[in-house]
């Protein structure tokens, strides 16, 4: 049986430039099917403001270490 896990939105400023780099700005702005799991494969950060899951910290707003999240 699977769990629901929660996670709260956050809506916080970002800084414009790194915020580009984030996979919900790629997504919004058309970014290819390629590019996109090259950024989630492996993945082992999870946003908690929207829930997509990256391979780097520095591609999602507020990143959480899966590694680290107790179940």
């Amino acid at each position: 049986m699977f769990r629901m896990i929660r996670m709260p939105l956050y809506e916080k400023e970002h800084d414009p430039k790194k915020h580009e780099k984030h996979m919900c700005r790629l997504v919004e702005a058309g970014t290819t099917l390629s590019e996109y799991s090259r950024l989630a494969f492996k993945g082992v950060y999870v946003c908690k403001e929207c829930g997509r899951v990256a391979n780097a910290e520095e591609s999602l707003c507020e990143p959480v270490d899966m590694r680290k999240i107790r179940f």
